[in-house]
Formats: structure tokens, sequence, C-alpha cells
């Protein structure tokens, strides 16, 4: 990963989301997870109020300003889709509980 200028992640994210999506950063923040594995993901960690580092952040927890909401047990892809899983979970019970109603 290697750039010219002065761009970082969260700022072309955030640019990425506004022309887009054409959404705000205040929506954004409530419609966007945002998952690292690294002292990089740093800022994401920040701003988002869904904050998820997969298992191998833990070990550079005690270098970061910012740290993930949550940490999930698997490792790199493993801890990706463990947290895959666990919103696909979550959006059939919900849609589940309101076919019920």
């Amino acid at each position: 990963n290697g750039w010219f200028g002065d761009y970082d992640k969260l700022a072309m994210t955030k640019l990425f989301i506004k022309e887009i999506f054409n959404m705000d950063e205040r929506k954004a923040e409530k419609k966007f997870l945002f998952i690292g594995d690294s002292p990089n993901s740093g800022p994401f960690l920040e701003s988002p109020a869904l904050s998820v580092g997969v298992a191998n952040i833990k070990r550079f927890l005690t270098k970061m300003e910012f740290l993930p909401k949550y940490i999930t047990s698997g490792r790199g892809s493993l801890g990706f889709a463990e947290m895959a899983s666990i919103i696909l979970k979550k959006r059939n019970i919900n849609k589940r509980s309101k076919i019920c109603q």
C-alpha cells in the first residue's frame, strides 16, 4: 500500500462515501462498520461508532491511541468472516422478528 500526496485511508474513505454514496459523515458512521487489523487502522477506530479489530490487533493495543469497540476471536480473514457471520445472523433475527409481529 502506498501513495503520493497528503492522503490517508480515513480521509479518502470519507471522500469516497461523500462522492459515491452522497452521504454525510454522521449518517455514514451509523451505517458503516470498519474492521481493522493493525495500528494504521487507528484513525478509522476513532471515527466510526461501529469499529472492530480482528484478533491479531491485540498485540498492538498498547501502541494505539484509538481502540476498536469489539475484537473478534479469529485472526485475519477468519476474524473478518466471524464478524460477517455475526452481522448476517443479526440481520436474519431482525427479519424473522418483523415477520412474527
